[in-house]
């Protein structure tokens, strides 16, 4: 009730507040700024901003995360580079894909979902940067059921997420009677979709 008193009739002067926390301290700072007296010019240009809000004519300036007009800026992430790495007999598949962030801002790569397998390799790329990392290891694909792929990405500035999904193109190999399909490109097939 030490609150209610003060409201009343103003801080008492025996009053210790080292006891608070500081953002109880600092809360209780801000409280007392916002009760205080404004001025006319102060409580008039808080009017002409609340009248700008309100008609609709918001500008944000641009930065590395929205444009002008308010849209977000969507993240850019190419797959320069897919490398399959074969065992002998063909059978068995590791692939390997260099992602570059063309984006101008960091990002943090969340998530990646190739041929059935979802890998987490939570790599932050930071803008301009590229990195490589392993996507699949198992079985080379017999056939081209598999036609997608997707990768997740934050960015961290904002903590936005988004999906990026690609098309996976598929170079055929055979050996001894046998053909497997193995995937040699991912191509972005949609813009970034925001999750």
């Amino acid at each position: 009730m030490g609150w209610l008193r003060n409201f009343i009739f103003g801080v008492d002067p025996a009053h210790d507040d080292a006891g608070l926390s500081k953002r109880v301290r600092d809360w209780e700072a801000e409280k007392n700024n916002d009760m205080s007296p404004q001025s006319d010019d102060a409580v008039d240009s808080e009017k002409g901003q609340e009248k700008e809000q309100h008609d609709g004519n918001q500008h944000t300036e641009p930065s590395a995360y929205r444009t002008a007009s308010g849209a977000k800026v969507l993240p850019t992430l190419t797959v320069d580079r897919v490398e399959p790495h074969l065992s002998n007999n063909l059978a068995n598949l590791e692939l390997w894909i260099t992602l570059h962030n063309r984006s101008p801002y960091d990002i943090e790569i969340t998530k990646v979902d190739l041929l059935k397998q979802s890998t987490d390799p939570d790599r932050f790329l930071r803008a301009g940067e590229s990195h490589e990392i392993r996507v699949y290891r198992g079985q080379t694909p017999r056939d081209r059921a598999y036609t997608k792929a997707y990768i997740d990405l934050k960015i961290t500035g904002t903590g936005d997420y988004f999906r990026q999904e690609y098309m996976i193109n598929y170079d055929l190999k055979t050996s001894g009677g046998a053909s497997w399909y193995v995937p040699d490109a991912l191509r972005k097939s949609l813009p970034p979709r925001d999750i």
